[in-house]
């Protein structure tokens, strides 16, 4: 899809498409869980290299520019340059970034994308390094402790550390559609929530 030219108009249409929405006040984590005694992980310089040839290739850079490709380059050509982007990541997985900075290192950089049928396809690019440290973060989560994962997986999702769980949805769907095919009794509803990310409360949805 063609990137669309900035101008007021085309701000003002995405503006439409992206209301703004109240900041979801973060539920608190339940006691005696796997979670609840989870503490923040530290990263190494390694672990941001290998975090960071995760990021497809051509992944964009968010408000800075930077790019993972190029700062996985520079990471893998100097390890102080990966000690030190690890320091920073280290201040994202333990709420330390500094007041001033977090509008621009939470922040995105925002594209309009042209539609096949007509319209705008807003694009948001976040930060590197806030992008490093969710991959940091979950990949902290998804570890097996004594057996125990501290993220187990919830029941009835497909979506968070189950590996191959788009494609078992869909043979799950298959099969079941298959076996009900000619029952009267049983339908397939499929919901689509348009622009799910503003129309729908954030802390609606952290709350369930």
């Amino acid at each position: 899809a063609r990137v669309v030219v900035a101008t007021a108009d085309t701000l003002l249409k995405m503006m439409e498409l992206h209301p703004h929405a109240s900041v979801p006040l973060v539920p608190d984590v339940p006691v005696d869980t796997p979670a609840s005694k989870c503490t923040p992980p530290r990263v190494s310089g390694r672990v941001v290299c290998q975090l960071l040839a995760k990021f497809p290739s051509t992944s964009a850079g968010g408000m800075s520019g930077l790019r993972p490709r190029v700062l996985l380059d520079l990471a893998n050509e100097n390890s102080s340059v990966a000690d030190s982007v690890a320091a920073i990541v280290d201040l994202f997985l333990h709420g330390a970034v500094p007041r001033l900075a977090r509008r621009f290192f939470f922040g995105a950089r925002l594209l309009g994308l042209e539609k096949a049928g007509g319209g705008l396809r807003p694009v948001a690019c976040g930060e590197v390094f806030r992008r490093l440290a969710g991959k940091a973060l979950m990949q902290h989560l998804l570890r097996v402790e004594s057996g125990v994962r501290l993220l187990p997986e919830l029941c009835g999702q497909f979506g968070i550390g189950v590996r191959g769980g788009i494609d078992t949805l869909v043979q799950m769907l298959r099969a079941w559609i298959s076996n009900v095919r000619d029952d009267p009794e049983w339908g397939l509803l499929l919901i689509d929530f348009s622009n799910a990310f503003n129309c729908i409360s954030r802390q609606a949805m952290g709350e369930e």
